[in-house]
């Protein structure tokens, strides 16, 4: 995956370069991330300084990635069970489907370059990014942790 200045900063520089987020908004966000444990864009959506298809399109135009909505695809066992749905929660972020040697990743914020290479290290395939809402991404893992139980339980 070749990363562009821009995937370089986080979700929060981009949202204050977006004007979607103020100082002061990016300081409480970050200030309940940390009392929450949440990511500081997780705080900025819950705490209602930016909603969510705000961060989305944001990602978008200054990641040049298109959008694509999680919660639409069914995704097979073989792609979700490529890497740790753990992995996945903390970063937020759901694999989608395998195309050949790439692997289709939803993302709801930025991910850092060491965590893009933990993904095509842990999957042994090329990330191809595409752009979700973080409720998407959180109802498309939820669904797929459903998934592994209900495997656990038939096995």
């Amino acid at each position: 995956m070749r990363v562009t200045r821009r995937m370089e900063e986080t979700t929060m520089e981009l949202l204050l370069h977006e004007g979607l987020l103020d100082k002061n908004g990016a300081k409480q966000a970050t200030a309940r991330a940390q009392d929450l444990s949440e990511t500081p864009p997780e705080a900025a959506i819950n705490l209602g300084l930016v909603s969510e298809k705000d961060v989305a399109g944001a990602l978008c135009r200054h990641l040049s990635l298109p959008y694509l909505d999680a919660t639409r695809y069914f995704v097979k066992r073989e792609v979700f069970e490529s890497l740790p749905l753990d992995l996945c929660e903390t970063h937020h972020f759901v694999p989608m489907d395998k195309i050949g040697d790439l692997l289709i990743i939803a993302i709801a914020e930025v991910l850092p370059r060491r965590v893009i290479e933990e993904i095509e290290t842990a999957s042994g395939l090329k990330s191809r990014l595409y752009v979700s809402t973080l409720g998407s991404v959180t109802m498309a893992i939820r669904s797929l942790k459903e998934q592994l139980q209900l495997n656990k339980q038939k096995a």
